[in-house]
């Protein structure tokens, strides 16, 4: 009996020895997998960092590396939860806040394009728009008779910005206007308004393709921003012949033809030689 009792307080112990083993080797597996989880979290954190903003991930990478030595990952991934989501509500405001100004520079846009064009079409082309400066040395507003009988350089006249003072819609700057613009579709014909000789054609940074027509009064034409020119230097043209195409080459905003004319190199207003 002693014997079997002496048996059963050894092979007791034993049993007891497997038991912490097998919770020993459940809690190792638990903690393995939460450290790996936590890896991945911070991996992809800090890749996400590195991408959208450089800054936040150099001071990240230096508070892990001071938490990870201390072995405190459980404020590690606070922290970093910390960071993301003041990352994420800075990117919402920064968004928002581009929204702003793309919303307020439109808004300006459009003021500066109404003061600059819807005054002008309602003055049907009239001159001054802005009538505070001194009128150049090489045009004049006062009137021109011309006796060729000229006709329209377009099918369809849409005058966007007359002779005269005005808001340069490109430099917002008050500049003098030495002819108008007509809008028209890209390749419209371009008509001369009377017979003549092409006495210059070319291309200038600010007008581009352009074409210069003088006719028998010495009045000359003046035809820019075109898409392609049909006519040459010293070519004489009949009236109502396309000389030219319209396009927005040079410095525009748009499509369409600029029409100027001139007296012994003076500018003035085309609306006393054709009808707009």
């Amino acid at each position: 009996m002693d014997n079997l009792s002496e048996e059963n307080i050894v092979s007791t112990p034993d049993e007891a020895d497997i038991k912490p083993k097998k919770a020993y080797s459940n809690g190792f597996f638990s903690t393995l997998t939460f450290q790996i989880i936590l890896c991945l979290i911070i991996v992809i954190g800090m890749v996400l960092l590195n991408t959208f903003c450089k800054s936040e991930y150099a001071s990240v990478e230096l508070s892990l590396k001071e938490e990870i030595s201390t072995d405190k990952s459980t404020a590690t991934a606070k922290k970093l939860a910390g960071v993301f989501s003041d990352f994420l509500s800075a990117d919402n405001k920064a968004e928002d806040s581009e929204d702003t100004v793309r919303q307020s520079e439109s808004d300006e846009t459009l003021s500066k394009e109404e003061n600059a064009y819807s005054a002008d079409s309602a003055q049907g082309g009239q001159p001054n728009v802005i009538p505070d400066g001194e009128v150049p040395a090489k045009a004049t507003l006062t009137s021109v008779t011309a006796n060729e009988g000229f006709i329209l350089p377009l099918d369809t006249i849409n005058v966007t910005s007359p002779f005269g003072f005005r808001l340069h819609p490109i430099t917002n700057q008050t500049e003098f206007h030495y002819g108008v613009d007509l809008a028209s579709a890209q390749n419209s014909n371009i008509y001369a308004v009377a017979s003549g000789v092409v006495s210059d054609t070319g291309y200038s940074d600010g007008y581009g393709n352009y074409v210069e027509i003088t006719h028998k009064t010495n009045i000359k034409t003046f035809y820019a921003h075109c898409e392609s020119v049909a006519v040459t230097k010293g070519s004489s043209v009949s009236q109502g012949e396309v000389i030219a195409y319209v396009g927005s080459t040079g410095v525009s905003t748009g499509y369409h033809l600029h029409f100027g004319a001139s007296l012994n190199g003076v500018y003035f207003n085309p609306k006393h030689i054709i009808n707009i």
